[in-house]
């Protein structure tokens, strides 16, 4: 299963739930809509094997792949004590920590080529209320995509316009609370395929 988000909530999926590797380069990540736009827009074109890693000035690390997305790695962190992995969490900390980013992306990325299915996609998180808002659905919609999207909204949004059959809306009154998320979004993936 090739499940992308613009979050980690895929990550829970495949750890938690489907209990296997990470099939593709977008675990432990986040994207701004941008980058999630481009990547559902381009997904057949893009050279993933085409890619710089960036770092900022606190130390964060991002991967620009083929020039048009945008990674942000939130839980790779560069400590420069940890002269060995140490793992707390979802978070990685390493005095080397671009090694490890390097390394996982090209491994995830192979796996991406060698199972080739197609993506399925999903927007928002209940992760510090990054829940998928009204205008990035409707942005979507000019994507005119065959690709299956699922839109993480609050419970209190009304959707007032006609969605295509490959779209679908998640609404759930969870805050912060991703791996309970991945469950109810697995159940959803399950009915879609």
């Amino acid at each position: 299963m090739n499940l992308i988000a613009n979050n980690c909530v895929n990550s829970d999926i495949y750890k938690d739930i489907l209990k296997c590797n990470f099939q593709n380069p977008f675990c432990w990540q986040i994207m701004d809509d941008e980058s999630m736009f481009n990547l559902i827009n381009e997904y057949k074109r893009i050279n993933f094997n085409s890619y710089e890693l960036i770092k900022d000035n606190g130390w964060n690390f991002s991967i620009i792949i083929d020039g048009k997305i945008k990674v942000d790695y939130v839980h790779y962190r560069f400590s420069e004590t940890d002269t060995e992995l140490r793992i707390v969490g979802s978070d990685v900390f390493y005095n080397k920590i671009w090694e490890y980013i390097v390394e996982k992306y090209e491994k995830r990325t192979k796996r991406l080529y060698q199972t080739n299915e197609e993506p399925i996609f999903i927007i928002g998180s209940t992760y510090k209320n990054k829940f998928c808002d009204l205008k990035t659905i409707k942005k979507m919609l000019y994507l005119n995509t065959n690709y299956k999207i699922i839109f993480v909204i609050h419970n209190d949004v009304t959707i007032d316009f006609n969605l295509p059959e490959n779209f679908i809306i998640h609404k759930t009154k969870l805050i912060n609370n991703n791996q309970q998320l991945a469950k109810e979004l697995y159940d959803k993936i399950l009915k879609f395929i």
